[in-house]
């Protein structure tokens, strides 16, 4: 499977599961060039989440070492960009990465979710 399909079917099962968890979806793939990317953009009651989806179908350290500090650095960039282009720089918002495993064979994924990076 190609790594923007499995990219794409993180994402989607990270939306279900912070659903789940009482998350409201208020955004998805929002992008600045050349800025960067946020992936989901959730609230829960009044904080905003700026999540970040790493998805793997090998193991959970390849996921881990794609979020490195350069990348966390150009995540709170995009994530100022979007603050202040909605005019939220005042909000009580927070930074999260979801990583996600899919096994191919049994269809199956795990979720690992770090509120707060």
């Amino acid at each position: 499977m190609k790594s923007s399909r499995i990219g794409k079917i993180g994402e989607n099962l990270t939306i279900i599961f912070l659903q789940k968890k009482g998350f409201k979806i208020l955004d998805k793939n929002w992008t600045r060039h050349p800025v960067g990317e946020i992936d989901i953009i959730a609230q829960k009651n009044e904080k905003i989440y700026f999540v970040e989806v790493k998805t793997t179908t090998s193991d959970f350290n390849l996921a881990f070492e794609k979020f490195h500090q350069d990348k966390i650095k150009k995540f709170e960039r995009v994530v100022r960009k979007y603050l202040i282009e909605n005019n939220l720089v005042s909000k009580n918002f927070q930074l999260s990465v979801v990583f996600v495993k899919i096994n191919e064979k049994t269809k199956k994924a795990e979720i690992k979710f770090f509120e707060h990076i």
